[in-house]
């Protein structure tokens, strides 16, 4: 009899066992959404120039290069800024 009420006044005692809040499907998402939305932004640099026009490369205000018609790549906003010129 002695032996109970020590291990319940033991137990008593003891700090509570924190909270593991275990990784689920929410921590999922919000990796997938991230990776989702840093691939649209790199994808928004994409640019297409037809044959008929020219464009000119601003970076931050200062014009880096002029570009021929074809597929490009320019730093997303607000990086680079790309105006296209019909000539």
């Amino acid at each position: 009899m002695t032996g109970a009420p020590d291990n319940d006044r033991q137990a008593s005692l003891r700090p509570a066992a924190p909270s593991r809040r275990l990784p689920g499907k929410s921590s999922h998402w919000i990796g997938a959404l991230a990776v989702a939305l840093l691939g649209a932004y790199v994808a928004n640099g994409f640019y297409v120039v037809n044959a008929d026009e020219h464009a000119v490369v601003r970076r931050f205000g200062a014009v880096v290069g002029r570009v021929g018609p074809g597929m490009h790549f320019r730093l997303p906003w607000p990086v680079d800024r790309v105006d296209v010129l019909k000539t």
